[in-house]
This record gives structure tokens, C-alpha cells and sequence, in this order.
């Protein structure tokens, strides 16, 4: 689930993990972006939200070991039988808070949409394609009658129906990226763009 961070705003991305005794949620999110997953098949107690990076981190320093993970006081401290990591945690005000990501992805899930079907092929290469036209700054791309990529320095436009969305092209990029040789896109009005992945899905704001 995890996603790049957007470096305009910030240098991290956050990942929210929560296990209750009924099921797990793992979401990787920012205010324009949530990308998450859930699974019955986890369950326990425990909460934390972590940099992306030091989640990734941790998973390659304790890959198949049995972990105990503590959190508090700013710091996130990780001990297995052979190792233990403890790391300062960064500062989380400006982001959404892990109870706020949950009530979203549970009010998308339920919200009527467009839902369109792309094959993954095509809109590789009309990524491709659009990369000719790209500069210095962010791109969006347009989707009404067709799927469109402008910029400074041209444009590109490719006959694909995949409902009428704004958003942005490396949010988009990043979201067909992860998703199955079909990628399922549902578009709930000029709100958010929704894309499934081989594991969840990936919410998008819309550009307004």
C-alpha cells in the first residue's frame, strides 16, 4: 500500500496500521490520498502509525522473525530476539488522524459511483506517450470524451473511456501502477477517483 510522498509538502508519508480482535487495517495516506487494505484473517491489538520508509525498514531487518512493537513518547521501538531497533517518530499534526482515514475508506466503500473497467495496457501507453509533453510542473489529466495530458509544452489525448475525473497525472500514474492487469475505476462525482489495487484500493481527491 505504500505510496511516494508528495515532496511539496512534505519529505514523509505516514502508514496507519490497526488490529483489533476481529480484523486488520494497513492504509498509507496524505491529505489528497489514501491507499489501503484489510484483512480478517489478522487480528489482535495494536495500533501505530509510522513513516512509510521505516515500516518498509523494519519488515527488512525482521523478515520472518517474531517482533514486539512499542510505541510512545515520539519514538517506535521494535525487539525481536536478535535485534532491537528504536527510532524518533517525526511530528504527525498536519496529517489525518488513522480514526479519520478508517471513517473515510468505510464512507468511499459505500458511495455510489461511474465504474469503469481499463485495461492496464492502455493506459501505460497513454502514460508513455503523455511523458513527451511533461515539464517542471505537475501535470493533470483530464478524463471525459477521451483522456487528456496538457502542459506547457503540448498536449496528448487518447480516445479511453474511463468516466469524467480530474486529477493528478503521478497520482494516477502511481495508483495504475498498482492495480491488476483490469483496473477498476469508479469516479463518485467530482468528490474522489478510486482505483483498485491487487490488495484494496487506492483513493484519489479530485483536481477541483
Amino acid at each position: 500500500v505504500a505510496l511516494r510522498p508528495t515532496t511539496l509538502l512534505s519529505s514523509w508519508i505516514p502508514v496507519g496500521i490497526k488490529v483489533t480482535p476481529k480484523s486488520a487495517f494497513v492504509a498509507c495516506y496524505d491529505n489528497q490520498r489514501i491507499s489501503w487494505t484489510s484483512s480478517k484473517e489478522t487480528t489482535g491489538e495494536f495500533e501505530c502509525v509510522a513513516p512509510a520508509d521505516t515500516i518498509s525498514s523494519i519488515l527488512d531487518v525482521f523478515k520472518d522473525q517474531g517482533i514486539k512493537v512499542e510505541t510512545g513518547r515520539g519514538r517506535l521501538r521494535v525487539t525481536s530476539k536478535m535485534i532491537t531497533v528504536s527510532t524518533m517518530m517525526p511530528v504527525e499534526d498536519d496529517l489525518p488522524k488513522l480514526e479519520d482515514v478508517m471513517e473515510k475508506v468505510k464512507a468511499a466503500s459505500k458511495e455510489a459511483g461511474d465504474t469503469k473497467v481499463v485495461p492496464k495496457s492502455v493506459l501505460t501507453k497513454f502514460f508513455d506517450n503523455a511523458r513527451s509533453v511533461l515539464g517542471k510542473e505537475r501535470a493533470e489529466i483530464v478524463a471525459d470524451e477521451g483522456m487528456t495530458v496538457q502542459s506547457s509544452t503540448g498536449k496528448v489525448t487518447a480516445k479511453i473511456e474511463a468516466g469524467t475525473f480530474k486529477i493528478d497525472y503521478e497520482f494516477f500514474v502511481e495508483a495504475v501502477s498498482k492495480a491488476p492487469p483490469d483496473v477498476m475505476l469508479r469516479v463518485v462525482g467530482d468528490s474522489f477517483l478510486s482505483v483498485g489495487t491487487q490488495v484494496g484500493s487506492i483513493i484519489v481527491a479530485q483536481n477541483q
